[in-house]
């Protein structure tokens, strides 16, 4: 990547570090720019982590600051303080509240060109979250010199506000990969079953040599419909009752005990584990056989992208930036997300059977997300995102 003085801000509302975080924080360190990290840390929620530590293990310059309440003007003031102080070429806010304070504090640093990146535009859900979308969407971007979104369908609604037509980017999510040991050149399959059994051991759960497993990875939300899943593996198991098949659900959320209790009822507590939260699930991804994602609405999910390095099929609804990854055209298990849970059963029961299939699938996988969603190719687009954007003299007041 050729270097250029740019310096760049990036701001993140977060006491946690999750999915944007994650993706994000780690890959500006490879970015061949003078970028700072600013943390607004909320003081009133209760569960909170190191973000600043986070950022600063990756060498980045940090900054935190406090957030005493929803709107706090002596923050903004701090931030534009802190902006005025090193005159950063661009402001780059993730999601509503970062992308807010980003604006307020623009009259600091008037010459700086403001982004924002909207890390799922369906994936809101309950009144008060749609609300700060729609405040998001209609009188935030708008006075943004760009807008990117996750996925093709995200820019789609998006544009369909006149003030944001034409002034809206797709920048696809990317991940370096998260296997510790890959090696190039060595036979694929052979790496992966290698270390499939160190993995499976890892998790505490039995589990024996033929044991085909299938998992699914998120927040135990209503959006993921890990309820729907769970009907979904219900089907197979039924239908297929001699096939030594397990299902983990990776992840914590307010649905935990509801999920429990559907097992119990569906009768699969022979069957289903709950892993619980796993920090670094990426590097063991390997250890599933399929992985399964139908949510609702999804950006582009970063334990797809890592099911992609660990040559692992995805069996998923076409949606959102799902459909990116697996267009129609390319032969992968993707279905449309009306399809019923006795055509994802099968369609699962296909690939489980077929251990063939799990590895021309996972081949054919891992390539794409490598020349499509790979770290560099994130880091590729986004800096020349930023090119376009300090060259050119739109500004929108």
């Amino acid at each position: 990547m050729t270097s250029h003085n740019l310096r760049v801000v990036h701001i993140f509302n977060s006491s946690v570090i999750s999915g944007p975080e994650i993706l994000v924080v780690p890959s500006l360190a490879k970015l061949d720019i003078d970028c700072t990290v600013v943390w607004l840390t909320e003081e009133r929620l209760r569960q909170s982590q190191d973000v600043a530590g986070y950022s600063a293990h990756f060498g980045l310059s940090t900054k935190a600051l406090s957030v005493r309440r929803r709107f706090d003007l002596r923050a903004i003031r701090e931030l534009g303080e802190f902006l005025r102080s090193i005159a950063p070429d661009i402001v780059h806010a993730h999601d509503v509240k970062a992308s807010l304070y980003a604006l307020l504090a623009r009259k600091w640093v008037p010459k700086a060109k403001l982004v924002s990146t909207h890390h799922g535009v369906r994936g809101r859900s309950g009144f008060v979250a749609r609300a700060y979308e729609r405040i998001y969407s209609h009188c935030i971007l708008p006075r943004f010199d760009l807008s990117l979104t996750v996925c093709g369908s995200d820019k789609e609604i998006l544009e369909r506000i006149p003030r944001l037509r034409g002034r809206v980017q797709v920048h696809w999510n990317g991940i370096d990969s998260p296997l510790e040991n890959e090696k190039e050149g060595e036979n694929p399959s052979s790496q992966q079953q290698a270390v499939r059994e160190r993995i499976r051991l890892s998790w505490g759960i039995p589990l024996s040599p033929e044991s085909l497993v299938v998992g699914i990875v998120g927040r135990l939300a209503a959006e993921k419909r890990i309820d729907f899943a769970l009907s979904v593996f219900e089907i197979l198991v039924r239908r297929n009752p001699k096939l030594p098949v397990t299902f983990v659900i990776v992840g914590t959320g307010p649905l935990r005990n509801a999920l429990e209790r559907k097992v119990v009822e569906l009768d699969l507590t022979r069957q289903v584990s709950f892993l619980g939260y796993r920090e670094k699930f990426g590097g063991e991804i390997a250890g599933l056989d399929v992985l399964l994602s139908l949510s609702r609405a999804e950006g582009l999910p970063i334990n797809v992208l890592e099911a992609g390095y660990a040559r692992v099929p995805v069996v998923c609804t076409r949606i959102d930036g799902l459909a990116d990854l697996f267009p129609s055209d390319a032969g992968f298990p993707a279905l449309e997300p009306e399809a019923s849970s006795e055509v994802l059963a099968s369609e699962l029961a296909k690939l489980l059977v077929s251990r063939e299939s799990r590895i021309a699938i996972g081949d054919s996988f891992h390539d794409r997300v490598k020349a499509c969603f790979s770290g560099d190719a994130w880091r590729s687009r986004l800096y020349s995102l930023y090119l376009e954007v300090v060259r050119s003299e739109m500004r929108v007041r």
